[in-house]
C-alpha cells in the first residue's frame, strides 16, 4: 500500500516495528525480506511515486563547498524506487538498466598505502552467499564474473599480463525492471509494508541517554509534520543522505547522531572517470576479435569485459583498483586533454547529463580544418556507430564492417581513496523544510592520480608486450585528465569498522552507541573498488535484513 504523507493529519504519530527511511535498492531488498510477516514495516520516500519535479529535486541539493565538484543534485532521484527508475544503459531486448560486478577481494582487504584505517570487517567469502542471492533479485540466472566463462570462442580475451600485470575484467548488465517494477510490486502487494511518499526525514530523534532511536521525524512541502515511532529504525538512502540526516540529528548529540568521533560525513567516495587516451591497434583485425569489450548478449545474459590490472599486481604495486572500457572510433578521433576536465572542476560549469563523450569526437575533430574534412569524408562513406558509456553493439558483424573503426577510445572507472577530508558537512543554507543543506567538501588527491597514471602505465607496457598495440594515455602537463568527478555513486561516510574509533557503524551496520539504529547503504563502504556499488549494496541489505529478522523475532 503507497500514502501520500501529505495526507497524514498534521501531528500523527504512526507506530510501526520498522522503520526505513529511503525507498531504492536498499530499501526495497529490507522490506521484501519482511514481506507477509508479522512484523509491520514502514517505508518512507522523500519523492513521488512518478519521476522528480523540480520542487523535490531542490530538496536534494548538494552545495561544493570544495575544489572538485562530484555531487550533483540531478544525480540524485528522488522518487520511489530511489535509483532504480533512472537506470539508463541500453542493455537490449529493449531494456534499460545497470551494469553490475562484486568487489574483488583484496577491495576487502587492509591495504597499508590507502589513508585511516582500511579493510572491512569481513572478506569477501563472508559476502558471497549474500552476492549470489542479490543475482538473483537482478533476474540474473548466475552469479559467474569469471573471465573463463564469458572469453572465449570467437570472442577471446586479449593475451595481457605477460609484463607488468593487466587483466580482463567482466560486468554483467541487469534490466531496471527488476526492481522498480518487480520487487517494488511485491512490497506494495505486501499486507504488512506501507509505503509512505512526499515524507521527507527531518531529524532522528533519541532517548535522554542518546542510545536508541524513539521517533523519526517526517515532513512534507504542504506544512504537515508526523513522527514514527518504531522498535527498529533502518536509514536506506545514499552516501550523501544518510550522512546528511544523522548530521541533523543533534537534538542530544550536538554534532549529529553517531558522529562522537566526528566520522560522519568523512572518507567520502565515489568513482571519478578519467579520459584515457587512445589505443592504436597493431593489427585492423582486432575489431573483429575484440568482441569481449563490448556490451552483448551471451545465452541470454548482457555482458562485457574491461581492461583492469589484476590483483596480484594491484597489491604488488600498491594501486587502487579501476577498470577500463575501450570503444572504437574513426581515425580523426584525438582526445583534447583537459577540456573537459577544466569544465568538470568549474563549479557551477559542468552538467551531470551523461553525454559529454558523445560531443567529444566531433569537437576533438574541430580542432582543424584537415580533421574536419576527415569526419565529412568519414561521414559520406560509412555509417556512423557511435558507442559509448550507455551503449554497446560495435562488435555487430555491419558496424565492423562499416564503421571504419581504426583506434580505441579508452575511459577509466577508478576507485577513489577514502580521505578523511573528503566528506559531507552541513551548509548555513536551509531548504523549504527548514533543514540545513548538504555541502560536499572533495578534492582529487595525490594518491587517486598517481595510481590511475601508475595504472595507464602498466596498461601501455602490457599492450604493446601482447602485440595489441601502442596505448597513448590521455594527459596535461605530464597527469591524467579527468572526464567528470564521480558517477553519483557516493559512498563511505558512515563507514564500517568494529572500533567506534574508526567507523559509525559496526559489522552488523548498526551505528556505534545507538542500540536500534542500522543504516543499508554504500555510506557503509569502508573502501569503494571501481565497480557499481549495487550489487554490493544489495548484498548487505540481504545480510542486514537476516540479521533483523532474527533479532525482531527475539525481541
Amino acid at each position: 500500500m503507497i500514502i501520500d504523507s501529505r495526507t497524514v493529519p498534521d501531528g500523527t504519530t504512526i507506530d510501526t516495528d520498522l522503520c526505513v527511511v529511503g525507498s531504492g535498492p536498499a530499501a526495497l531488498t529490507l522490506a521484501r525480506a519482511f514481506a507477509g510477516r508479522s512484523i509491520r514495516v514502514c517505508l518512507f520516500e522523500g519523492g513521488a511515486v512518478e519521476m522528480p519535479t523540480p520542487q523535490t529535486r531542490e530538496l536534494v541539493q548538494v552545495e561544493n563547498a570544495g575544489d572538485f565538484l562530484q555531487v550533483v543534485s540531478g544525480d540524485r532521484n528522488i522518487q520511489l524506487g530511489g535509483n532504480s527508475p533512472a537506470w539508463s544503459i541500453f542493455i537490449g531486448r529493449g531494456e534499460q538498466g545497470l551494469r553490475l560486478a562484486p568487489f574483488d577481494p583484496v577491495d576487502f582487504e587492509r591495504r597499508d598505502w590507502l589513508p585511516g584505517s582500511s579493510g572491512w570487517p569481513f572478506d569477501r567469502a563472508h559476502l558471497q552467499p549474500y552476492y549470489e542471492r542479490a543475482q538473483t533479485l537482478f533476474g540474473l540466472p548466475e552469479f559467474d564474473y569469471e573471465l573463463a566463462r564469458w572469453g572465449q570462442g570467437s570472442t577471446p580475451a586479449l593475451p595481457l599480463g605477460t609484463v607488468g600485470g593487466a587483466a580482463t575484467k567482466i560486468f554483467q548488465f541487469a534490466s531496471r525492471d527488476a526492481f522498480c517494477r518487480n520487487v517494488l510490486s511485491e512490497v506494495d502487494h505486501a499486507p504488512n509494508i506501507t509505503s509512505f511518499v512526499h515524507a521527507h526525514a527531518l531529524e532522528l530523534l533519541v532517548d535522554a541517554t542518546g542510545q536508541s532511536v524513539e521517533r523519526v521525524q517526517f515532513g512534507c512541502t504542504s506544512g504537515t509534520r508526523f513522527q514514527v515511532r518504531a522498535r527498529t529504525v533502518v536509514v536506506a538512502a545514499g552516501g550523501v543522505g544518510v550522512a546528511h540526516l544523522m548530521l541533523l540529528s543533534r537534538s542530544v548529540h550536538e554534532n549529529g547522531l553517531g558522529n562522537d568521533h566526528g566520522l560522519v560525513g568523512r572518507h567520502f567516495m565515489d568513482h571519478p572517470l578519467v579520459n584515457g587516451g587512445i589505443i592504436e591497434p597493431t593489427d585492423p583485425s582486432i575489431f573483429a576479435r575484440a568482441g569481449l569489450y563490448d556490451l552483448r548478449d551471451v545465452d541470454g545474459i548482457s555482458v562485457m569485459g574491461a581492461l583492469g590490472i589484476s590483483q596480484d599486481a594491484m597489491r604488488r604495486e600498491k594501486l587502487l583498483n579501476s577498470a577500463a572500457w575501450i570503444w572504437p572510433r574513426a581515425r580523426y578521433f584525438r582526445p583534447a586533454p583537459g577540456v573537459v576536465a577544466l569544465k568538470s572542476l568549474t563549479k557551477g560549469g559542468w552538467k551531470a547529463d551523461g553525454v559529454s563523450g558523445l560531443l567529444r569526437d566531433v569537437g576533438h575533430a574541430a580542432q582543424g580544418v584537415g580533421d574536419i574534412a576527415a569526419v565529412a569524408r568519414h561521414k559520406l562513406s560509412h555509417r556512423m556507430f557511435y558507442p559509448h558509456l550507455f551503449r554497446g553493439g560495435w562488435s555487430e558483424p555491419q558496424h565492423v564492417a562499416r564503421s571504419g573503426y581504426e583506434v580505441f577510445e579508452v575511459m577509466h572507472i577508478t576507485e577513489q581513496a577514502p580521505h578523511p577530508d573528503n566528506r559531507i558537512v552541513l551548509s548555513e543554507t536551509r531548504d523549504v523544510l527548514g533543514r540545513q543543506v548538504a555541502a560536499a567538501k572533495t578534492r582529487w588527491r595525490e594518491e587517486d592520480t598517481d595510481s590511475i597514471q601508475r595504472t595507464q602505465d602498466i596498461l601501455a607496457r602490457d599492450l604493446a608486450a601482447a602485440g595489441v598495440g601502442r596505448y597513448i594515455p590521455d594527459r596535461v602537463d605530464g597527469r591524467p585528465v579527468l572526464d567528470r568527478g564521480g558517477c553519483a555513486h557516493h559512498m563511505g561516510t558512515t563507514r564500517m569498522h568494529d572500533d567506534p574509533r574508526h567507523g559509525v557503524v559496526d559489522a552488523q551496520c548498526r551505528v556505534h552507541g545507538v542500540s536500534n539504529l542500522y543504516v543499508a547503504s554504500s555510506s557503509v563502504f569502508p573502501s569503494g573498488s571501481f565497480a557499481n556499488p549495487t550489487l554490493t549494496i544489495v548484498a548487505l541489505a540481504l545480510r542486514l535484513a537476516d540479521h533483523l529478522n532474527a533479532w525482531l523475532a527475539a525481541a
